[in-house]
């Protein structure tokens, strides 16, 4: 399952790939993200700061195709509030 998190603004912060929804809404959650390759990765900003989860979505998408017949993608759309 993909875990998106954005900021109240749509950002996106980063995404995380995991078995399940570790999080709740209420939980606060430390980011750290470091960014090591700034002449590969120019776009992804570094990131040490606590957040508030303020909502959790989740999206299910369906695709059917002629080699696979059923392919389930489960995305976590997990929205953020900065801590002050």
């Amino acid at each position: 399952m993909r875990i998106n998190f954005f900021t109240k603004e749509s950002k996106l912060l980063t995404f995380y790939e995991l078995d399940s929804n570790p999080f709740k809404v209420g939980e606060i959650i430390n980011l750290n993200i470091y960014n090591h390759e700034r002449v590969i990765w120019s776009s992804v900003e570094e990131v040490h700061k606590s957040y508030k989860i303020e909502n959790i979505e989740h999206y299910l998408t369906a695709d059917y195709t002629k080699e696979i017949k059923r392919n389930i993608i489960h995305t976590v759309a997990i929205e953020l509030s900065e801590l002050i």
